[in-house]
């Protein structure tokens, strides 16, 4: 909702309902005269806020007026927020890191086989010169140690490249 966002954008900056107010009306004189108790009412879905402030607001945060209604999950929108103000060269290091943590957690074979799916047994014996072998959870376990630190390997060679 509408004040759950607002909200979650002010505490975001750390500022308080009475800092937030100061600001905006220090940056936008000549608008709406905003105050501690209008914010709050706002924030908590008491009263809708006019187009003229929400634009207002959106602005001030930097952002559009369809981010103030987003649906986004909260933990993305304080991921995204974190994001955009870090700079561009920690921006960079983010994503890198990002990228480096999807591609390994899609190529990692779960260690905890009572909640294995029978997929991944599948995917084992294609790779056997027997697909209709059994492995025992011992093989399974040391064909996956020797995964991971091919995995290590690969990825630390791809660091080096960087």
């Amino acid at each position: 909702m509408l004040g759950e966002r607002m909200k979650a954008l002010r505490l975001s900056k750390k500022l308080t309902l009475e800092q937030l107010a100061i600001s905006l009306n220090e940056k936008y004189p000549d608008t709406v005269n905003f105050n501690k108790g209008k914010l709050s009412k706002w924030e908590n879905n008491k009263e809708e806020p006019k187009l003229s402030s929400i634009r207002i607001l959106a602005d001030y945060y930097g952002i559009g007026i369809d981010d103030l209604y987003s649906t986004k999950e909260k933990s993305t929108l304080s991921i995204e927020n974190v994001f955009n103000q870090l700079e561009p060269s920690r921006q960079e290091k983010v994503y890198s890191f990002a990228k480096k943590q999807l591609v390994e957690q899609n190529s990692v074979i779960p260690l905890n086989n009572s909640k294995k799916k029978e997929s991944e047994v599948y995917t084992l014996a294609a790779h056997s010169s027997d697909p209709d072998k059994k492995y025992t959870e011992e093989e399974i376990k040391h064909i996956q140690s020797v995964l991971a630190e091919a995995r290590k390997k690969h990825l630390n060679k791809n660091d080096d490249k960087e």
